[in-house]
């Protein structure tokens, strides 16, 4: 553990002379890539990261913002960075306000009744017990929905069918979540 601290300690510091001592842009660029090539040697030989993604996961489990899983978590982190090395660890206050999934069904009326699993996400509005009724319009990614004539969706639940890429550095979520956030 310590090697990995000290590996990302020198390579902040190289990092940070090679930008003031080096005069040419191109020569600081090719040395930080260097000392990043380094640095993704170091922890692709590490696993470190997922040893503390599942400590987190098996010894604390939920954590929804403003739950006692939060507060757990809050803990756990103090202690496994302290754990870890590091001297100046500490919380910051949060403005993150509590958001409780609510019950939810869905189903398919038509041309044949049938249930769906469906889940809402974080920050979704509800609808105070009120069923939605509405034809779905399907679109295979974002740019196909951001395609759609304006006006076209009006009364319609725009569904784009994109399946996150499963990638063990987590990139696909990245591009699933534009739908989310953009759709």
């Amino acid at each position: 553990m310590k090697n990995k601290l000290v590996t990302l300690l020198a390579a902040a510091i190289g990092l940070t002379a090679i930008g003031l001592a080096s005069p040419s842009i191109n020569a600081r660029q090719t040395v930080q890539t260097e000392v990043l090539d380094i640095i993704k040697q170091d922890v692709s030989s590490s696993t470190l990261s997922y040893d503390i993604v599942e400590s987190l996961t098996t010894e604390v489990g939920a954590r929804m913002v403003g739950t006692p899983g939060a507060d757990a978590a809050t803990d756990w982190a103090m202690a496994k960075m302290k754990a870890l090395g590091f001297d100046k660890v500490w919380v910051e206050e949060s403005q993150a306000q509590l958001w409780q999934r609510g019950d939810l069904t869905a189903s398919i009326t038509a041309p044949y009744p049938h249930k769906v699993v469906a889940i809402a996400l974080g920050g979704s509005v509800g609808t105070n017990g009120q069923a939605i009724n509405a034809e779905v319009a399907y679109f295979d990614d974002l740019t196909a929905l951001q395609a759609a004539p304006e006006g076209s969706l009006k009364g319609k639940i725009a569904y784009v069918g994109y399946r996150m890429e499963r990638h063990i550095d987590g990139h696909g979520y990245g591009k699933a979540v534009g739908a989310r956030v953009a759709g």
